[in-house]
């Protein structure tokens, strides 16, 4: 519970009570642009010696999300995107990546599950994944880049924008 509650998670009162923390939608500002350039920073490294089934992967978690996102299935569709973006990061086999990574997933989770609930990716995170792929495709890291700036920019603009309708 401490680890929790020095990454903000939850919050104690010793003696009373440990709850959740509140979540502020407009953290999206300090959240996603650390975790989308270490994304970037993924896909950068493995571009050039990405595997197939690495790709295989990343479509198949693309394709769940889109049938999920498009059957209501907002947790599914959430679980999807993240293994979609998990398969880059576990592909570097780069532990301390992974762990910094893991740390913002924490909150990026939370925020998530107003995106996906409020926001459904949809088509959208679908072509902007299927770019990704392609990009991969052809082992082109500043491609891969682009694609993953563009997605992660789309997104940002997309969750502030719900973010600042709700307050």
């Amino acid at each position: 519970m401490d680890a929790l509650e020095q990454l903000g998670a939850v919050e104690m009162f010793p003696n009373h009570q440990t709850r959740v923390s509140g979540l502020n939608p407009l953290d999206v500002r300090l959240v996603y642009p650390p975790l989308a350039a270490l994304i970037q920073l993924a896909a950068r490294t493995v571009a050039p010696s990405v595997t197939d089934e690495h790709i295989a992967a990343m479509t198949e978690f693309n394709e769940r999300m889109l049938e999920a996102s498009e059957a209501g299935d907002d947790a599914g569709a959430r679980t999807a995107d993240e293994r979609f973006h998990a398969v880059l990061v576990e592909a570097t086999e780069n532990p301390y990546l992974t762990t910094v990574l893991d740390t913002l997933r924490i909150h990026l989770r939370r925020l998530g599950a107003l995106y996906f609930r409020d926001v459904p990716p949809g088509r959208r995170s679908h072509d902007e994944h299927l770019a990704i792929i392609e990009a991969l495709t052809r082992r082109d890291p500043e491609g891969t880049d682009e694609a993953i700036k563009a997605h992660h920019d789309r997104a940002v603009a997309e969750l502030i924008a719900h973010a600042e309708r709700s307050r």
